[in-house]
């Protein structure tokens, strides 16, 4: 369960996001077949200790990564929106890299209504989606792969 954080805790929590995180914005297709978006903040990396300190500190689901073409196993750890807005918001200065990111994350996860950033109990207005859908291109500009010069 999550604790509260100490000031060495939100420099290590900030040094991970930066360094091994990803916050990211993705779309997808609900069961209807309409455009929805959703957000979350992830740590992915073959030592197991960081991302256990990351669920029991903030709290979050674990799981590992076994893709045939990785060497060892990739142990990832993962927050929903609003719980990633509520810790970020604690970092959002320590952050060099990915200050940009958590901002945009912060600013989808205010328009979610659902306590977990999940199941709408109403469906999204269309001003709500174009909204979702800047943030989001925003974000995916933020997190674009830098073309390889070799």
């Amino acid at each position: 369960m999550a604790r509260k954080l100490t000031g060495e805790d939100r420099g290590y929590f900030a040094a991970l996001i930066d360094g091994e995180g990803c916050i990211r914005i993705g779309r997808f297709k609900n069961k209807n077949g309409d455009l929805r978006y959703r957000a979350y903040c992830h740590v992915a990396m073959t030592a197991k200790g960081p991302i256990r300190w990351l669920a029991q500190t903030i709290g979050g689901k674990i799981y590992i990564d076994r893709r045939p073409n990785y060497n060892k196993p990739v142990y990832c750890w993962q927050i929903n929106a609003k719980t990633a807005a509520k810790n970020l918001k604690k970092i959002l200065h320590l952050l060099r890299v990915k200050r940009k990111q958590a901002t945009i994350l912060r600013q989808f996860a205010a328009t979610l209504a659902g306590p977990g950033g999940s199941g709408e109990p109403r469906p999204v207005s269309k001003s709500m989606l174009q909204f979702r859908r800047k943030l989001w291109w925003r974000n995916r500009n933020l997190n674009k792969k830098a073309k390889r010069t070799v």
